[in-house]
């Protein structure tokens, strides 16, 4: 199960998982959430049960405790139906994390999905993909390709706070472009800009 193998890790986890998931309640805790337990498909029958609690490796287990935070949000124009949320977490004691304060967690892990798109579409020619052919050279770009956009994302930050505003509310493509403007030495700075000005590609490796 994704589940076990990621709690190998030792990090807590925070999922959401479809509402047609069997969930047993098992107790209801203050902040409204609720204990469960998740069978992995290892189980035998119905009264074969291996607790996380006797085993060291948690893919050993076959009744995972987690638990369980529902919730409803409707969407700010009216226009749809409000959409149910459920998540799954191993921080089992409200007073580690509240229900509202992991739903808020939960709800910010857009921008680390929009982070990576704007790295593989915007920073990157869409469907590109790495130039490096060696394990050495990749590592070389992903780190460069990191540094560049937090740096461009720490520009952005203080652009913000010198406006007064969110910086969720500043593009990530126009402040390229606006950095972009400002550097003299385009092809050292984006191989995207130089394929344009000179109509082919690098051949080299970065």
């Amino acid at each position: 199960m994704f589940w076990q193998q990621c709690m190998v890790t030792g990090a807590d986890l925070l999922f959401r998982v479809a509402a047609g998931l069997k969930l047993p309640v098992t107790s209801t805790l203050p902040d409204g959430s609720y204990l469960s337990v998740v069978n992995s498909k290892s189980t035998r029958s119905s009264g074969f049960r291996i607790p996380l609690a006797a085993v060291d490796d948690p893919r050993d287990a076959t009744h995972i405790p987690v638990r369980v935070i529902e919730y409803t949000v409707a969407h700010a124009d009216g226009g749809e139906a409000p959409e149910t949320f459920r998540l799954l977490t191993t921080i089992l004691d409200p007073d580690d994390a509240t229900a509202v304060e992991l739903a808020a967690t939960y709800q910010q892990r857009w921008e680390y999905e929009i982070s990576l798109k704007e790295i593989e579409t915007q920073m990157l020619e869409p469907g590109a993909g790495l130039r490096s052919k060696s394990p050495k050279l990749i590592r070389q770009e992903m780190w460069g390709l990191l540094l560049s956009h937090y740096a461009i994302r720490s520009l952005m930050v203080e652009a913000a706070d010198t406006a007064g505003l969110d910086p969720d509310r500043l593009s990530f493509i126009r402040s390229i472009n606006l950095i972009r403007r400002q550097v003299t030495d385009q092809a050292a700075f984006s191989r995207r800009t130089t394929r344009q000005s000179h109509g082919r590609g690098h051949r080299g490796n970065p």
